[in-house]
């Protein structure tokens, strides 16, 4: 899997100024923030799959869009856009 770059300015979406970060009940700084329609991965990829992955584990969904290979390490099981728009929806409280 690739990880994507950091997001700081995006080929398209010049830069995340304009963008409104996810609300997150917790002290954590949300990983995902909403631009125009864009659900947007704060940091790499990687970072979004993995806790995307341990909040699965807390929430069993019914539908898992990351599971553990067999080393532990979590991976996408859906295309990014999914991924990205479930983590918004779990950081934003939409359970």
């Amino acid at each position: 899997m690739k990880d994507m770059d950091t997001v700081g300015v995006l080929p398209g979406l010049g830069s995340m100024e304009n963008c409104t970060p996810a609300c997150r009940s917790s002290q954590k700084e949300p990983c995902t923030y909403l631009c125009g329609m864009d659900v947007l991965p704060r940091t790499s990829y990687s970072a979004a799959v993995a806790l995307l992955c341990e909040l699965e584990d807390q929430y069993h969904p019914q539908e898992r869009y990351t599971l553990r290979n067999p080393d532990g390490q979590p991976m996408p099981r859906q295309g990014i856009e999914l991924v990205l728009s479930r983590l918004y929806n779990y950081e934003r409280g939409i359970v």
